[in-house]
């Protein structure tokens, strides 16, 4: 197997790996199709896997009193999982799902250990993904604070307009926190203004 050269890019940003960290980590790492709406993991599950997206868009959202709340979406050149799972060993509180047909080089959480205990780099690299995932969610949790849905809603197209249009509206508005006609409303406003 060769290495999608959008992992070597993303891994790249956090650490430079070995050729013999390569080497050790690429049999140990599988290419996986999910289609549209199928889960990689469900809530309940115990999450095995840390995933990179190739292609496509995962949703992370958890059902709470029969409601659906989208917590998280992620894209090409993005790292997943169930993060409190796969780091903790218990039942996820959170599905994972594949939002388009999607593409993913996933690794099982012992090999994931393993390659810790083998390679400096690699262990560094796990604890600046995990870093990074804190920032990411401290920066959406502000976002509820500092930004109207409207501007969450453009700084989301800003970075994703072409998968965006793709992904149900009510799973949009539900990561935004409004409802889907509040988004409908926001969608309309902003087409006045030639923004879509």
């Amino acid at each position: 197997m060769t290495l999608d050269p959008g992992f070597i890019e993303s891994v790249n940003r956090f650490v430079r790996l070995t050729e013999s960290e390569v080497s050790a980590m690429l049999p140990l790492l599988t290419n996986c199709e999910y289609q549209k709406g199928q889960h990689l993991t469900q809530q309940g599950e115990i999450e095995n896997y840390l995933y990179f997206i190739t292609e496509g868009c995962i949703r992370n959202y958890t059902i709470h009193d029969g409601e659906d709340y989208s917590l998280d979406f992620y894209f090409t050149g993005n790292f997943t999982t169930s993060y409190m799972s796969f780091l903790l060993r218990e039942p996820s509180t959170v599905s994972v799902q594949a939002m388009v047909p999607s593409r993913v080089l996933r690794i099982h959480y012992n090999d994931v250990q393993v390659l810790y205990s083998k390679y400096k780099n690699v262990e560094r690299l796990g604890r600046l993904l995990t870093e990074s995932s804190y920032v990411r969610r401290t920066r959406r949790e502000f976002s509820f604070i500092m930004q109207s849905a409207e501007e969450r809603y453009l700084t989301l197209l800003a970075s994703h307009s072409q998968i965006i249009q793709d992904i149900p509206q009510k799973h949009i508005a539900s990561y935004l926190g409004i409802k889907a006609e509040s988004l409908s409303r926001i969608r309309r406003a902003l087409a006045k203004k030639k923004i879509k």
